[in-house]
């Protein structure tokens, strides 16, 4: 697909999004070919992008909310600070992509392949990783808090999670469960014991649960002395 075609769908779809259907056409780029395509800021937010070649495309910044990215190639692709909110990404190719900061909160990213991938600062929470591929992958303040890991591989073995990581997810459950009307000990304490099973049972941890639980509150050491967040945060 050539850039006059690649600008008149853009166009088209722009103008399905902005009447609601009623006037243009939504983007229908299921399997074309868009290596190393400009499609920086793109608006491209419910769009079908299902099998597209977009290897070494520039999609940063750009809103691919809610899009049907399934199976695509997106290897090398940048997608820094783009917005794949509810994005589809079941099955992708996306090695070596950058995703810095980018917005995959509740995307399902299945099966996806994100090998040597910079994932870092990206929202992550409650994204579907179900036995997806994330060796290599700089993970580094990444929010996976609610994100389904299971049978996510990283380096080889099921998926772990960093201290830094560790912190956020215990005190988003911390916050859910004070707003179910527990107590702020029982809210902390629970929030743990939850995290330990999924570390224990889901996440591949070969230790007796109470050893990892000692190892978990060391982690956090001081965490639960804390009302709220410290200043500076909990880097």
């Amino acid at each position: 697909m050539n850039q006059k075609e690649l600008d008149t769908v853009l166009e088209e779809h722009r103008l399905w999004l902005s009447t609601g259907g009623q006037s243009g056409q939504r983007a229908d780029l299921s399997g074309a070919n868009l290596r190393e395509a400009d499609l920086r800021e793109a608006d491209l937010n419910k769009a079908n992008l299902h099998y597209a070649n977009l290897r070494g495309a520039n999609l940063s910044g750009a809103d691919l909310g809610d899009a049907n990215l399934s199976d695509a190639n997106l290897h090398g692709a940048n997608l820094s600070g783009a917005d794949l909110y509810y994005a589809d990404l079941s099955g992708a190719d996306l090695r070596r992509a950058s995703l810095y900061g980018a917005n995959l909160s509740e995307a399902d990213l299945s099966r996806a392949d994100l090998s040597e991938a910079d994932l870092s600062e990206a929202d992550l929470s409650e994204a579907n990783l179900r036995e997806a591929y994330l060796s290599g992958a700089n993970l580094d303040g990444a929010d996976l808090s609610g994100a389904n890991l299971d049978g996510a591989i990283k380096e080889g073995k099921l998926m772990k999670i960093s201290r830094r990581q560790l912190r956020r997810i215990i005190k988003e459950e911390k916050r859910k469960l004070l707003r179910e009307g527990q107590s702020q000990e029982e809210a902390l304490f629970n929030a743990l014991d939850q995290y330990v099973m999924v570390l224990d049972e889901e996440m591949g941890y070969d230790i007796p649960r109470e050893e990892l639980k000692a190892e978990v509150l060391n982690f956090v050491d001081g965490y639960f002395e804390q009302t709220e967040e410290p200043p500076g945060g909990w880097e």
